[in-house]
């Protein structure tokens, strides 16, 4: 036993293979830095498509019973008079 190493130095070789240390918290090796050992990458979220409102059909009024055909027809009765 070397009494020069620390605890977390003894745990890290114990426990863990190189290149890790051992978390007490989370009971498990994780390697230097921000990435932890044994855990799925995360996936990107697929971008979206922009959603396009369905186009309204135009419906050609029915001139024979439309209020508009009788004032177009008044109209051109006075101006023509």
């Amino acid at each position: 036993m070397r009494y020069d190493r620390s605890e977390q130095e003894k745990l890290d070789r114990i426990m863990c293979k190189p290149g890790y240390t051992w978390n007490k918290t989370l009971k498990r090796c994780l390697a230097y830095g921000s990435v932890v050992a044994n855990e799925p990458v995360l996936r990107e979220k697929k971008k979206k498509k922009p959603q396009i409102a369905p186009q309204k059909p135009e419906i050609a009024p029915d001139n024979s019973n439309s209020a508009d055909a009788a004032v177009n027809a008044e109209v051109s009765k006075r101006t023509s008079a």
